[in-house]
């Protein structure tokens, strides 16, 4: 049997952790050069769009809406985002990220951005998949995808725990290209 030992880690290792534990995971993550520094102009003391691709649930999407932006909220950067499913006039309309439920496995964070995210929210099947994907405007900036034993409502608590690391995987605080030798200079 699989044991999952917690040490004293960074909280957004810890939030990692439990949810692997859980059964949920954060299986691939694709960066561009920059996504931290992109998700600091977009997002600091500002709105940051949310899009939501399918409803896995019966509930109406004004709850999933409400628990995916809560569970990313708490992110801890001190940016002062509000992710939002309703941004306001001071969100830098270019920007988003989009989290589609059950999408199609085809499904790419490019399409995502250009806006050929269709379909998702089947809620069949003893796992929910995620794909998240950040953007601007048509262009992508970074994706992650997640997957989890099937929550019964938005609010389950395990569901929060992956969004918030999808979300901490999505726009990680420093950029996974910084410090990487330039081969033309070894």
């Amino acid at each position: 049997m699989l044991r999952c030992l917690i040490r004293v880690l960074p909280a957004a290792a810890i939030i990692m952790t439990l949810a692997a534990c859980s059964g949920a995971r954060v299986m691939e993550t694709v960066h561009r050069h920059g996504v931290p520094d992109h998700f600091t102009y977009a997002a600091a003391n500002r709105d940051m769009t949310v899009v939501l691709v399918g409803n896995p649930f019966p509930a109406p999407e004004g709850g999933l809406a409400k628990a995916v932006t809560k569970a990313m909220s708490p992110r801890g950067d001190g940016l002062g985002t509000r992710f939002t499913t309703t941004p306001g006039d001071n969100a830098h309309r270019n920007y988003r990220i989009i989290v589609a439920f059950d999408p199609p496995s085809s499904i790419t964070g490019r399409a995502l951005c250009e806006g050929k995210g269709a379909g998702g929210g089947q809620a069949n099947g003893r796992e929910m998949r995620l794909h998240a994907a950040f953007c601007v405007s048509a262009t992508l900036l970074s994706e992650a995808s997640a997957a989890m034993p099937r929550p019964a409502a938005p609010n389950d608590p395990q569901l929060a725990r992956l969004i918030y690391a999808l979300i901490w995987k999505l726009i990680p605080i420093t950029d996974p290209f910084e410090n990487i030798p330039d081969p033309g200079n070894a």
